[in-house]
C-alpha cells in the first residue's frame, strides 16, 4: 500500500514538472517596457501625423476624368478576369496530373 502511494506521489510530481516545462516553453520571454517618449520624438510623431492627414485630404480632393475612371474600371475588371482564368488553368493542370 505504501509503495503505491510513493509511486502515485512520484507520478504526480513528474506530471507537475512536465506541465511546468510545457507552460514555460509556451510563454514569451519578458518584454522590456517601451522607452518613454522624448520631446523630440513626440514632435516628430505629430509632424508625421499632420503630413499624413494633409496628404490624405489632398488625395481625396483630386477629381478624375469620367473617361479615365471608366478606363481604370475596365482595366481592373480585365485584370481580375485574367487572374481567374489563370487560376482555373492552374487547377485544371493540377487535377489532370
Amino acid at each position: 500500500m505504501k509503495r503505491k502511494q510513493i509511486e502515485n506521489s512520484q507520478r504526480k510530481e513528474r506530471t507537475k514538472e512536465f506541465a511546468a516545462s510545457i507552460f514555460n516553453s509556451r510563454t514569451e520571454p519578458p518584454q522590456l517596457p517601451d522607452p518613454p517618449l522624448t520631446r523630440t520624438s513626440a514632435v516628430l510623431m505629430e509632424r508625421v501625423q499632420h503630413m499624413t492627414k494633409s496628404a490624405i485630404r489632398r488625395a481625396s480632393q483630386i477629381e478624375v476624368n469620367p473617361q479615365a475612371k471608366r478606363n481604370l474600371q475596365e482595366l481592373f475588371v480585365n485584370f481580375t478576369l485574367i487572374l481567374i482564368c489563370l487560376l482555373l488553368i492552374y487547377i485544371i493542370v493540377l487535377l489532370s496530373s
